[in-house]
């Protein structure tokens, strides 16, 4: 069972914050500044998938998608499963243009939602929507990737990843990030869609973009990656391939123990 546990924070990256875990002004001037700079720096090179060596032309690719990665009813699926709650913090790791994010900081009320992404293109794409849907008191956006998250230790009740995990260059500096922000009790669902699979809805498209794109999507290992997160603190809850809203998957479930 998915259950709440009260944290230990030996480890704090911002110097105000309430006990909803929700961001204070402070927080919200430094995002202000990390926008501005972003819009000044010519190296940020960050994929939203992971792949930041690949630069904006690789990102710009991806809009191709873009329709899908708007609005999935995965992302909606996984939200679900995840089950945010009023006054908890949710985090999505490579949130890309946010569907997950936006279904989720409508749910945690005074909580607070967290979308990680490394790429500018997409970070501003999710502060864009996150301005029109009215949303900014609960929902931070935050430049990182799964090896490098810009949280306090155990601040997180719920973290997810979806279509990342593939991308991931430490699978193992990774697992330990998100056992180290991660509450005792904290439910984790990792799920990379199964687009090689031919009931995969968009499998034709999906295998059409891999040409000239070695190692675009290759398929997670669920037994490897489930012994790291054992190791990283988790109990695994369930692994293996799965269909969830009519769609192939492959998924990792896990909660944080005591």
């Amino acid at each position: 069972m998915w259950t709440r546990s009260s944290p230990r924070r030996p480890k704090r990256y911002w110097k105000s914050e309430d006990r909803g875990g929700r961001q204070m002004a402070s927080e919200k001037d430094l995002e202000g500044q990390a926008e501005s700079a972003e819009n000044l720096d010519h190296h940020d090179r960050g994929h939203h998938h992971g792949h930041e060596h690949e630069g904006w032309w690789h990102q710009l690719r991806y809009l191709r998608h873009a329709p899908q990665l708007w609005a999935s009813p995965v992302n909606v699926a996984v939200v679900d499963l995840i089950d945010p709650r009023e006054g908890e913090t949710m985090l999505d790791v490579g949130a890309g243009m946010g569907p997950a994010v936006l279904a989720a900081a409508r749910r945690v009320g005074d909580g607070r939602v967290f979308g990680l992404d490394p790429s500018p293109l997409m970070r501003g794409i999710m502060r864009f929507r996150r301005r029109t849907a009215g949303l900014a008191d609960r929902l931070s956006i935050k430049k990182g990737k799964a090896e490098e998250i810009p949280l306090d230790d155990a601040t997180v009740n719920g973290a997810w990843s979806i279509n990342c995990v593939h991308h991931w260059g430490d699978d193992q500096g990774a697992c330990t990030e998100l056992g180290r922000v991660m509450k005792p009790g904290g439910r984790l669902l990792l799920l990379d869609e199964q687009f090689s699979d031919p009931a995969h809805p968009r499998h034709d498209s999906y295998d059409d973009s891999r040409h000239g794109e070695p190692g675009f999507f290759h398929e997670i290992d669920t037994a490897r990656l489930g012994g790291l997160l054992e190791q990283a603190g988790f109990r695994i809850e369930r692994a293996g391939d799965e269909s969830l809203d009519g769609v192939p998957v492959r998924l990792i479930r896990a909660v944080r123990r005591s």
